[in-house]
């Protein structure tokens, strides 16, 4: 699923690395994926995820940019969407439903990221401001 990602979504750049570790010693769970976006001669995002049990896939997040957010949140939601599971959050109390196709597209998720920000000259300078972290084969706002 993770190489249909690749293809479809992060534009093949994502960097995709799978560890099955020994029943005695797992580093996060039995199944891990080490995920890097490289692109530009650059590393834009690291991630690691991982089955914890049959039923719960796990993705180890924070820090970076709203790129990088980007990938989790894609990720996490095709994943709920194709095993109809729900997504949680230690900061959130609720859990809720992958919706297919909500964030494949970079911009959209940015969109959706600011929407709080009620004032549209503020929310074009984030936006601006936002696509100048990105890889440039994202530049075109997908």
């Amino acid at each position: 699923m993770l190489d249909e990602l690749n293809a479809s979504l992060f534009k093949g750049n994502l960097q995709i690395e799978y560890h099955l570790s020994a029943p005695e010693s797992p580093s996060w769970g039995p199944h891990t994926w080490l995920l890097s976006y490289q692109s530009e001669g650059q590393e834009w995002a690291t991630r690691v995820c991982w089955l914890e049990t049959g039923r719960h896939f796990e993705m180890r997040h924070g820090g970076g940019s709203q790129f990088a957010w980007w990938i989790d949140t894609a990720i996490l939601n095709e994943v709920a969407v194709r095993f109809n599971g729900t997504i949680g959050d230690d900061g959130i109390s609720n859990k809720w439903k992958g919706e297919p196709n909500k964030f494949n597209n970079f911009t959209d998720y940015l969109n959706l990221s600011w929407d709080h920000v009620k004032d549209p000259n503020t929310k074009a300078e984030i936006l601006k401001l936002q696509r100048e972290f990105i890889p440039k084969e994202f530049h075109d706002g997908q």
